[in-house]
């Protein structure tokens, strides 16, 4: 069977069945976390591939990626998921998942770079600001990069807005470098 397929019944299963039981946000968060966890541990994947480790330590593995939160939804799911041996599929579920529910509810993804950390104040003005451009909730993840040196790189969807002075110098010194080779 095409695994594509399968991960994307599998993600639509779990968001219906979420919505249904007025969960959807609870196990979006869940999975979003999932989803992380796969990205930072390199060794999550292997260890659920893994035939040698038993379905309570693979289950195990699974909570504790997603934050060790409980939830009764996200448990049968993980349950199901391990009984049908799918838990190679998990990661894409989840990304699936995150996707899917994201459209269902008019959520952007986008990023924020800030040479210094901001103050929530200002943060909750950026949101709100995208929110009112963009029409949709924008769920934003900010980082701090000392290297941009000042004022911010903001990524919302396929857009990128770089207003550090970072960037500010890149573009000078290509316009000067440019300007420099017609003469």
């Amino acid at each position: 069977m095409n695994s594509g397929l399968i991960v994307t019944r599998y993600a639509k299963a779990l968001l219906d069945s979420s919505v249904e039981q007025n969960e959807s946000e609870n196990i979006y968060k869940l999975m979003s976390v999932l989803a992380d966890s796969f990205l930072q541990y390199d060794t999550l994947q292997p260890v659920l591939k893994n035939p040698m480790m038993s379905v309570s330590q693979k289950k195990e593995f699974i909570t504790i990626a997603s934050g060790n939160v409980s939830n009764t939804l996200f448990n049968h799911f993980i349950d199901l998921l391990l009984k049908n041996r799918r838990e190679e599929f998990l990661q894409r579920i989840a990304l699936r998942f995150c996707e899917l529910y994201r459209k269902q509810n008019n959520v952007c993804m986008g990023q924020l770079i800030t040479a210094t950390p901001l103050e929530n104040k200002t943060e909750e003005a950026i949101r709100s600001f995208l929110k009112k451009h963009s029409g949709q909730n924008v769920e934003l993840k900010m980082s701090v990069n000392a290297d941009i040196l000042g004022g911010f790189i903001l990524d919302v969807e396929e857009e990128r807005l770089d207003a550090s002075v970072a960037g500010q110098l890149r573009r000078i010194r290509k316009s000067l470098v440019n300007g420099s080779c017609k003469s």
